[in-house]
């Protein structure tokens, strides 16, 4: 027998987290969370929390992120320790982490600057063959 896969985020729980974080004092103002993945797309419940970092630069998505980290531990959203990586030539800067109250399902808060945002909104919330007929648009 297989086991009962996770339970599935509700789409209430994100929108707590969006709130909680946006409203954190630690996060800098210039920077714009929002949901992303199934919860953008409509869905009720997810499989994972995929939130979108908007900064006005790049340069800045490291610490923007990185305070975002703090407020979810803070939270007990996630545990301490959660990786941040870099990616220069992506420029995106991402924190991955098990969500602590809802095992096997996690979050990803994606760092980027302002100009790439439009086309990492698509890329992060529509489906895989949604993304890929607009690669073959392109």
């Amino acid at each position: 027998f297989l086991p009962d896969p996770p339970p599935l985020v509700p789409a209430r729980t994100v929108e707590e987290i969006v709130r909680v974080v946006s409203s954190a004092w630690t996060v800098p103002r210039t920077a714009r969370l929002e949901a992303a993945g199934g919860y953008r797309r409509g869905e009720r419940e997810c499989r994972s929390v995929r939130l979108l970092l908007t900064v006005p630069t790049v340069a800045e998505a490291g610490a923007a992120v990185s305070a975002v980290r703090s407020v979810l531990v803070d939270e007990g959203v996630i545990a301490l320790g959660s990786s941040i990586e870099e990616s220069l030539v992506a420029r995106t800067v991402t924190l991955t982490a098990n969500l602590l109250a809802w095992p096997g399902r996690s979050i990803t808060v994606l760092g980027i600057g302002a100009a790439e945002a439009g086309a990492r909104l698509i890329e992060h919330t529509g489906t895989k063959k949604f993304t890929a007929s607009l690669r073959a648009l392109a």
